[in-house]
């Protein structure tokens, strides 16, 4: 019995694997809308008309995203995590110059690059506040800091890696003219 067709609730039953061969396309929709199919070197999901959806609706489950990880096997890149209801990256991601990390509904603050400076831009309303539990440090990419701000302690600026300015609990300290 491979394929079954049922009258009574109006739907085909295949009982077995079914293939379509390269280039051959299942086709879905009075107008072929939605196509899936393999040319012999790629695999497709075509969607021609409105949204394309998917959707798992198994309670407290994932949609996971696997590829190739390098090196002959596959990992996970990303998942939509439907137990706590966040998207969820296992792998860098990379934003090309001028693409940009936005958050906020009136793309209020974003992260960017564009080939010559990189980029942290408040353009909404409020603050920009930058949160720390221990400490803040501003350095360059060599380590040497420009500031250091210690959870509840001194504030400390720095000129070429030696410490010019700090304050403490009365007042400040100056090294230096």
């Amino acid at each position: 019995n491979y394929i079954q067709i049922d009258g009574s609730e109006g739907r085909t039953l295949f009982n077995k694997n079914i293939r379509l061969n390269d280039t051959v396309q299942a086709q879905f929709g009075g107008s072929a809308d939605l196509q899936i199919y393999h040319n012999g070197s790629t695999s497709s999901i075509y969607n021609n008309t409105g949204n394309l959806v998917i959707t798992n609706g198994a309670n407290d489950s994932d949609i996971i995203f696997k590829s190739d990880d390098g090196s002959g096997g596959t990992t996970e890149y990303f998942r939509l995590d439907g137990g706590v209801a966040r998207t969820i990256f296992t792998r860098n991601t990379a934003h090309v110059d001028n693409a940009k990390a936005i958050f906020g509904n009136g793309d209020d603050l974003q992260i960017y690059h564009d080939g010559s400076n990189s980029y942290i831009k408040d353009t909404g309303t409020g603050f920009l506040i930058i949160e720390a539990d221990a400490a803040l440090v501003l350095q360059n990419a060599g380590g040497e800091p420009y500031l250091q701000a210690i959870s509840n302690g001194a504030v400390q600026l720095y000129y070429d890696n030696s410490k010019k300015l700090e304050t403490t609990s009365t007042g400040v300290r100056i090294t230096g003219v």
